[in-house]
């Protein structure tokens, strides 16, 4: 019962209240008699006292004579629910309304008396034997013209009256206590439910998640913890499904490029397997066939295999002298065909002063190759692709080596050139076949890096797209893929 957040939320606004509220109301009832109710009983008693003062200050019999106290006494108003005594100047007891079993004569031994006979008003609050209970005692000195002390009037009440209306008040706060525990508990189960369920919808929403299919999200509501919780949630689970889906994708993708070369290879290896004597020309062109589609399935793994440790940060590469020239050379003849056969124009200008590199011959292979596939990929027939290779400088020294691959295809928007090196990303330029995995320009990119260069690109829609790779002299032998803050 305890171990739930609602529960335990509802116990600590509860609990303050019912610990704190029943001391406070001890305090203020203590506060309201002693501070209050007996305050201002003992000043009516004054006030009763100084009239009753006065109107004896001059009447001498009275204070010698007890006969003349004693009807005086007994003449006062029977409302006065007071115990009154005349006490004279010697502090005997002159008359009294209900004396405490004093005889008249007798010494009243009394602090408050003592105090006025000194010339001072006093009260104070005492228990009385022969009344059984608490009294508030109040004794006023009398004067004469003369300002001689002639006697002293003593007030006394029993505090009974006074206990009465404390007991209505503590119904009152008993009440109020009571009425005050119920809005906190209410208002703290509210609150406990405005807290709990967004946690119990977050945990619902946990429990029937699928990564397969868009998911309803969570509500933002509650707190702003529970706010920022469920929108992290939300977040999470929409890239969840994201590297779902792009997982998915990235199979489609490699069952589509694997399938068209084994094809290939399958369907050459039927023929020279069906032929007993097949034309040795057929035989050569076959196998240059299938060595190109083996080539084309490497450069797929290899994409593959980096894309694997793209995560890890860094790639060791392998660096030896690389003539750039001669690679890039190569990779325009092994297209070409290709290209001729789509109806396309390929147009390459390498320079011969292009320095050779240090670098991993494998990789910069594997850049050059996806650059051109990717032009060969958006160039339609009768387009022209421009691959120009050249040294670069900087500051009039030799930096490096720059190739631009330069091709007519649709171009692509400002917005979405920064995504085209994203993993998996596919441009809508594409069209409905949408060809390759997605991976091709991603890699080309975290190579360049990994070789201390840089992958740009330069495109507006409608006029085709130019991608620069710069290569420095000499690569580190194991580089950080991480993009730098200038190209």
């Amino acid at each position: 019962m305890f171990d739930t957040l609602r529960v335990r939320f509802a116990l600590t606004h509860t609990l303050p209240i019912l610990l704190l509220m029943p001391l406070l109301s001890l305090v203020l009832l203590y506060l309201l008699q002693t501070q209050y109710f007996l305050n201002n009983l003992a000043d009516e008693l004054s006030a009763e006292a100084a009239i009753i003062a006065s109107l004896t200050r001059d009447d001498r019999p009275l204070w010698q004579e007890p006969a003349v106290a004693r009807a005086f006494v007994h003449g006062l108003p029977e409302q006065m629910s007071m115990r009154v005594m005349l006490i004279d100047h010697n502090g005997r007891l002159l008359a009294g309304s209900s004396p405490e079993g004093r005889l008249t004569g007798e010494p009243v031994e009394v602090p408050v008396v003592n105090d006025a006979l000194q010339g001072d008003s006093a009260w104070e609050i005492r228990f009385s034997v022969a009344l059984r209970e608490r009294v508030v005692e109040v004794a006023v000195p009398v004067f004469n013209d003369n300002g001689e002390l002639t006697g002293v009037v003593y007030l006394a009440q029993g505090v009974t009256a006074i206990q009465s209306r404390l007991t209505l008040i503590s119904w009152v706060v008993v009440i109020a206590f009571t009425i005050g525990l119920v809005a906190a508990l209410m208002l703290a189960l509210f609150l406990a439910r405005s807290l709990g369920m967004p946690l119990v919808r977050l945990t619902e929403a946990v429990g029937r998640a699928r990564f397969d299919a868009p998911a309803s999200p969570v509500p933002v509501v509650g707190p702003r913890e529970i706010r920022e919780l469920a929108t992290k949630f939300n977040e999470s689970m929409e890239q969840l499904r994201a590297v779902t889906v792009t997982r998915r994708r990235l199979l489609a993708g490699i069952v589509h490029e694997m399938s068209r070369p084994l094809g290939g290879i399958s369907a050459a290896a039927q023929f020279m397997s069906k032929n007993k004597a097949p034309d040795p020309a057929v035989v050569t062109e076959l196998a240059t066939e299938m060595v190109e589609q083996v080539a084309q399935m490497q450069r797929q793994i290899d994409d593959l295999a980096l894309l694997a440790r793209s995560g890890e940060g860094e790639i060791e590469l392998h660096v030896r002298p690389t003539d750039l020239h001669a690679l890039c050379e190569e990779e325009c003849r092994r297209i070409r065909p290709k290209v001729d056969q789509m109806g396309i124009q390929l147009i390459c200008e390498l320079a011969e002063d292009t320095p050779t590199l240090t670098a991993d011959p494998g990789r910069v292979e594997q850049i050059v190759a996806n650059l051109l596939s990717n032009a060969v990929k958006f160039t339609p027939a009768g387009g022209q692709i421009n691959v120009r290779l050249a040294p670069q400088y900087q500051n009039d020294t030799l930096a490096g080596a720059m190739l631009s691959v330069t091709d007519t295809g649709p171009g692509i928007d400002p917005a979405e050139q920064e995504h085209i090196f994203e993993f998996f990303y596919r441009s809508p330029m594409q069209g409905p076949l949408r060809e390759g995995m997605g991976i091709g320009l991603a890699v080309a990119r975290q190579l360049a890096l990994a070789h201390g260069g840089f992958l740009d690109v330069y495109s507006r829609p409608g006029a085709g797209a130019t991608f620069i790779l710069r290569l420095p002299l000499a690569a580190p032998t194991l580089a950080s893929t991480a993009q730098p803050d200038t190209p």
